[in-house]
């Protein structure tokens, strides 16, 4: 039996402890893993996600990460059923995962430097250190120092036709 000082048999169970812990770190289920949406519950603000790298499990009433959020106001995602999204889990346990955003392969908007934009199909809000523009299709309303401009095929206010340039009589 080969006696060891206190400092190496504590060498080593530092070794150990450290071996271990790098083994749990080091675990798949600590991992953030891409996730195919099968439900969307949109009065709790919850998914279900099916987890292919984890034998396609399902995962129901996944809380949604909202980096847009105050107790006034919210920007809500678009999920929809057979997007991909990347899930995270909470509390080193399978039990908490929490949809942490949207994955995409290409991306159909460009993105413009220092300008903010909400894009959902063709309704746009951009707003940037000068202006402020919202487009729905063809129409725009743009808000600037100069002024507000609207732009359409048919621009109204009250149900009074703006688009026509009525000269009065005096």
């Amino acid at each position: 039996m080969v006696n060891r000082s206190s400092k190496t048999k504590a060498n080593n169970a530092l070794k150990n402890l450290e071996a271990r812990i790098k083994r749990v770190f080091n675990t798949d289920f600590f991992s953030i893993y891409d996730g195919i949406v099968e439900s969307v519950d949109l009065d709790n603000g919850t998914l279900g996600v099916r987890i292919p790298d984890l034998n396609n499990s399902l995962y129901e009433d996944c809380k949604i990460l909202l980096s847009c959020a105050t107790e006034s106001s919210v920007i809500y995602p678009n999920f929809k059923v057979n997007s991909t999204v990347l899930v995270g889990f909470k509390q080193f346990s399978l039990a908490y995962p929490i949809v942490l955003g949207s994955t995409i392969n290409f991306v159909d908007i460009p993105i413009v430097s220092d300008t903010i934009s909400i894009v959902n199909g063709d309704c746009r809000i951009s707003v940037n250190n000068n202006e402020i523009i919202i487009t729905n299709g063809t129409s725009t309303i743009t808000v600037n120092d100069s002024g507000i401009n609207l732009t359409g095929p048919f621009i109204s206010a009250n149900g009074e036709n703006l688009s026509d340039d009525d000269v009065g009589e005096i």
